[in-house]
Order: C-alpha cells, then sequence, then structure tokens
C-alpha cells in the first residue's frame, strides 16, 4: 500500500497540497482514535519518521500480532508466525519494557 502511494502519484499530490502529516492505522482496530492529537503531537514533536502505539498483551497465548524487529526491519509480526519459545520471551520482555518506558515518563 504504502510504495503504490509513491508510485501512483498520491505522495506528490499531497505535499503539493501542503500535507504534512498521515495517520495511518489497522481497519481491524474498532478503538483508534482518528487523528489522535496527543499522538500525533508526541510524533511531531519528537520529530519521528513514523510512530505506533501498542499495548502489552495479556497473556503470551493472546492471539494478537507484536511489533519486532525482523531483517533488520520493523514489523507486525502476527501471533501465528511466532512460536512457543519466542512468544513467552516476548511477554516477558515486553513487559519489562513497559515497565521501564512507565518509570520513564514517570520522571
Amino acid at each position: 500500500m504504502y510504495a503504490s502511494l509513491q508510485s501512483e502519484g498520491a505522495l506528490q499530490d499531497m505535499k503539493k497540497r501542503g500535507v504534512e502529516y498521515v495517520h495511518v492505522y489497522g481497519v481491524d482496530n474498532v478503538l483508534v482514535r482518528l487523528a489522535d492529537p496527543v499522538f500525533v503531537g508526541f510524533c511531531i514533536d519528537r520529530k519521528a519518521q513514523c510512530g505506533a502505539k501498542a499495548v502489552p498483551k495479556a497473556h503470551p497465548n493472546e492471539a494478537v500480532g507484536v511489533f519486532a524487529l525482523k531483517n533488520n526491519t520493523y514489523q507486525v509480526i502476527e501471533y501465528s508466525e511466532i512460536d512457543e519459545t519466542r512468544k513467552n520471551v516476548s511477554f516477558f520482555v515486553i513487559l519489562f519494557i513497559f515497565f521501564i518506558l512507565f518509570l520513564f515518563f514517570l520522571s
């Protein structure tokens, strides 16, 4: 989808019209806050090229995808693609990272 935005001229058209930021989300996320001003503002403030929101899995076998670094590229890995060992390890690593981020934002 993103490559076609470039190849079909949509990015150039948006640039011509003065569009600076685009909010994209998964269609299966009914709880997404469209153009969330806090999240978009945070990304702009941090000069991020891209931003993503996530919550920790409730348990290792929860049927949801995860953000991961695969082949040197950040991707969403579907739950069906994660083997049992990685499910358990990534669950506890993610909990630890969320704990550290929570402490960071409290300070």
